[in-house]
């Protein structure tokens, strides 16, 4: 019936959103992708595991919203690829981030923006 076939699509897209972010959060053995953010009182870090990648295959895109990683590889007839998109907060800066790559895990730390100046202010009234 209509209602049966509705629920079987239903499920096998459930398993596969479930995959999709288990493949998100977890990685794939072997490759890499394992993905975590950490919010900490000075900056915010972005962790991604890339074993199967070198720097040079790494690039790394940041705006005042966004934090782009994308890994590629075509080494001995193998084709990799990688990619994670955070969202950045909104007191990051995103000018003064900086990328590492060491033992094959990505780190990206963004500072936290200094405050800006306040959103509003008292005004001195001056005899005319």
């Amino acid at each position: 019936t209509m209602f049966r076939l509705n629920e079987q699509i239903f499920n096998q897209f459930q398993q596969w959103q479930s995959a999709a972010q288990n493949a998100f959060f977890n990685g794939i053995p072997g490759l890499g992708g394992r993905a975590s953010m950490d919010a900490r009182e000075r900056e915010y870090v972005f962790t991604v595991e890339m074993q199967a990648f070198s720097p040079k295959d790494i690039h790394v895109d940041v705006s005042r919203q966004s934090l782009h990683i994308v890994a590629e590889t075509h080494a001995q007839e193998r084709h990799a690829r990688i990619e994670r998109m955070f969202a950045l907060a909104q007191d990051s800066d995103a000018k003064a981030a900086r990328a590492r790559f060491s033992q094959g895990v990505l780190t990206v730390t963004v500072p936290r923006a200094e405050p800006t100046s306040r959103q509003s202010w008292r005004l001195d009234v001056q005899n005319a």
